[in-house]
């Protein structure tokens, strides 16, 4: 009897299963984000956290340099018009993977300012369908993608949307067979056992001075309490004009507390090393598991060049934290 039921229920479930939605899972390599980086005009920035922005764990998993291309941006505006940019609009950064986005008047409307702009979607292909992984696994991706940013009240100031690669579902058909197999191995060689059971059953450039932002390793004594920080390849945007533009740097390994722009020293040098300036930060905004955006304005006193970046402070834990790169 106990042996009929238990037949009856994997039967059941087997059957049960072919109409079961197959998951698709996603993966995140990245983020869009709407920044003001200056007085009266803003851009569309987007950070890349794949190959050696990766995180190394499940947060941002992708150790493949996944390239992104055929991008195009829709934005949507309040009162129902809306405006395209195509691909020329982003500028390729110097990590040879985020993009910057060209500064647009937030006083203008369409097609040359983003004032009232509501939400912007953004469409694109990945360079590969096939992802290595930080546990050397590989994934199998869906190489278009989109997201959208949205801020019903008006596109604000660090608003941002994760970038996510989707794992194709499993073909109906495949699912179909899985099943059936299922059914086939409860039958063979137990065909009259499995009859009793039946009969039982019932998802333009800036201008000014340019200013490019880059990273370097700062020795600086780490006591043990400390968070050691992996920062990007180059802030978002890459350039800046001093005195005037505001820049992120996005970095992970952060600690796991709330993290106030008033505990955070950004230090800017022109040598790895080197004397610095600091830099206040102005937000601190959390993207995705331990991966933090800092955002902090150009010093008016720096000349035009490129310069490394640091960044250090502590959480609402007491937990320090310091850039290890």
């Amino acid at each position: 009897m106990y042996r009929v039921l238990g037949r009856i229920f994997a039967a059941t479930f087997a059957i049960a299963s072919l109409s079961l939605p197959a998951h698709a899972s996603d993966i995140p390599v990245g983020f869009i984000s709407y920044d003001v980086t200056g007085p009266n005009v803003a851009e569309f920035d987007i950070v890349n956290l794949t190959g050696p922005n990766s995180s190394g764990d499940a947060s941002l998993p992708v150790t493949t340099s996944v390239s992104l291309s055929n991008l195009s941006l829709t934005v949507d505006f309040a009162g129902g018009g809306s405006h395209v940019f195509d691909s020329s609009y982003f500028q390729l950064d110097g990590d040879g993977l985020s993009f910057d986005g060209k500064q647009l008047s937030t006083l203008a409307g369409p097609p040359t300012g983003l004032f009232g702009a509501t939400d912007a979607t953004l469409t694109g292909m990945f360079s590969t369908g096939d992802f290595t992984l930080f546990n050397g696994s590989t994934a199998t991706v869906v190489r278009e993608f989109s997201v959208t940013l949205s801020d019903p009240s008006g596109l604000a100031d660090g608003d941002l949307a994760v970038i996510t690669a989707t794992t194709p579902e499993p073909a109906t058909w495949t699912m179909l067979g899985t099943g059936l197999i299922g059914l086939v191995g409860m039958a063979g060689g137990r065909g009259r056992k499995l009859l009793a059971a039946r009969r039982g059953s019932g998802v333009g450039r800036r201008s000014g001075a340019a200013l490019s932002l880059g990273f370097a390793l700062l020795l600086v004594p780490v006591c043990s309490k400390a968070a050691t920080v992996k920062l990007n390849a180059v802030t978002s945007p890459s350039t800046g004009a001093a005195g005037s533009s505001t820049v992120s740097v996005t970095g992970l390994g952060f600690p796991s507390g709330t993290i106030s722009p008033g505990n955070v020293l950004v230090s800017v040098s022109a040598t790895c090393g080197g004397s610095a300036t600091t830099a206040a930060a102005s937000a601190v905004q959390k993207v995705l598991g331990t991966t933090e955006k800092i955002q902090f304005s150009v010093p008016g006193s720096l000349a035009a060049g490129t310069y490394f970046v640091s960044v250090s402070g502590m959480d609402s834990n007491g937990v320090d934290f310091t850039s290890g790169n």
